[in-house]
């Protein structure tokens, strides 16, 4: 009996330890490649870990983010890929920080430029735009699945950052195309604490561009004048001011919290040294919706 009892117990046993037959076969896993310099992002994961950390030293894993149609809502676009192999376990947030400074230079690149001079006034000391837009430059990795495969590329992406979603395109947006408008920076008013931070809702005004000016080297007029031409090239139209309905001008934005919007005057330019903007505005009641940067000589995008 003991003997019967010990071989029907093996006969339990012994196949459970040996594993149990599953029927099927296998099938490889597929890891997506690198992305491509213009692919878009539908997702970004492990932001906010890689860049809100003060010690810089403190090691983090690279963010990464998942591909999709252009055509939809995205959150930002590859504008460059590195595919040399980089020590990712070893990452720091100030490893971190250095590479998506770095990606700057990239999206300068990919969104492209407003020439900063206006011929008509490039003799004028110290007058030199820089067109206002509000993307962020980041690094991303490989998925996790891609590390594990053996990748350890990085590129560098222009997004909203806080995984907003836009439509439309930033790749030569300040060339040839239309800037979306949640990258623009407009203001509800010329004096306005919570202002937006971008076009999308209605607004009475658009931040255009930035310059510094250095003593009283430049007049208004010439300021002004400049102001201008930096407008029509960053609108790509010959008439900036949209037959008057558009009022183009220099204003002071003043510190300390930079919030509020006065008027250049030359009392105030014999000041010291100003952050001055180029600034785009219509009267009321008139509101915009949207950017004018890249309008062209389409209408006024009018709430």
């Amino acid at each position: 009996m003991l003997v019967l009892v010990v071989l029907a117990l093996a006969a339990v046993v012994v196949p459970g330890i040996a594993g149990r037959a599953v029927p099927g076969r296998p099938v490889a896993a597929v890891v997506p490649p690198p992305p491509q310099t213009g692919d878009c992002l539908v997702g970004l994961t492990g932001l906010s870990h890689a860049t809100y950390v003060d010690d810089t030293d403190t090691r983090i894993k690279y963010p990464w983010a998942t591909y999709g149609a252009c055509s939809g809502p995205i959150v930002g676009e590859v504008t460059s890929v590195d595919p040399t192999a980089h020590p990712l376990a070893t990452a720091t947030i100030g490893t971190y920080q250095s590479a998506s400074s770095l990606c700057e230079l990239a999206e300068v690149n990919y969104v492209g430029s407003v020439g900063p001079f206006d011929p008509a006034t490039i003799t004028t000391p110290g007058i030199g735009w820089q067109t206002v837009i509000n993307i962020a430059s980041l690094s991303i990795g490989p998925t996790p699945l891609q590390r594990a495969a053996g990748q350890s590329w990085t590129a560098c992406i222009g997004a909203t950052g806080d995984n907003t979603t836009y439509r439309g395109r930033i790749g030569g947006a300040l060339d040839r195309g239309v800037l979306p408008p949640i990258f623009a920076s407009c203001w509800a008013a010329f004096r306005a604490p919570e202002r937006p931070q971008s076009c999308v809702i209605p607004h009475p005004l658009e931040i255009i561009a930035t310059t510094e000016v250095f003593g009283v080297q430049q007049s208004v007029a010439q300021i002004n004048k400049s102001c201008l031409g930096m407008a029509g090239r960053a609108m790509r139209t010959a008439d900036p001011g949209k037959g008057g309905r558009l009022k183009i001008g220099v204003y002071v934005l003043e510190e300390p919290l930079y919030d509020r919007l006065t008027p250049l005057t030359t009392a105030a330019l014999r000041q010291g040294n100003y952050q001055l903007s180029c600034v785009a505005s219509v009267a009321e009641p008139d509101q915009l919706v949207g950017t004018i940067i890249g309008l062209g000589d389409k209408p006024l995008p009018l709430a």
